[in-house]
């Protein structure tokens, strides 16, 4: 994961919201340059980075779902 991305996901969250949850549960699974995510994190980072406004962050998760040679599990 790019360096930018891994700063962005760290940042402090503000708020009690399901964009804000989505990116507790990002921090809480990124370990290193490693980010875990399942088919439901994908699916809500998929629903925030298309289907909800254009924003500095939400635009920023689309990188999040391009191809790459992460490993997701199914369920």
């Amino acid at each position: 994961m790019e360096q930018e991305m891994i700063t962005k996901i760290e940042r402090p969250v503000h708020g009690k919201g399901g964009f804000q949850s989505l990116i507790r549960k990002l921090q809480k699974n990124l370990d290193g340059d490693f980010l875990e995510i399942d088919s439901n994190d994908l699916e809500r980072i998929n629903r925030y980075a298309t289907c909800y406004g254009k924003g500095g962050f939400e635009e920023q998760l689309f990188l999040l779902i391009l191809p790459s040679n992460n490993e997701i599990p199914s369920d």
